[in-house]
């Protein structure tokens, strides 16, 4: 089993995590809605969200030093994690 993803609030208001998965690094981006919470926390954690978050910085994710890290917004995740559930 891996390691849980390390996520750290970089953004004002909490709406901008750095999420790593000790090798590579990339910004989630929280948007408009509500500062990050304990129950959004929880939400990362779920395991296909993780999962989806493991693949985008795999194939996306800097390594250490890069100072234009990729970005990826919340609702991206959402949708792309129910679009693998499918119908």
């Amino acid at each position: 089993m891996s390691a849980p993803l390390e996520i750290r609030t970089i953004g004002p208001e909490g709406k901008l995590l750095q999420i790593s998965d000790g090798k590579r690094f990339g910004h989630l981006e929280i948007g408009s809605t509500a500062p990050i919470s304990v129950v959004r926390l929880e939400r990362l954690e779920h395991p296909e969200v993780s999962g989806y978050l493991r693949r985008w910085l795999l194939e996306n994710g800097s390594r250490k030093g890069d100072l234009l890290p990729p970005r990826i917004d919340w609702q991206t995740v959402v949708t792309e994690v129910l679009a693998a559930r499918g119908p």
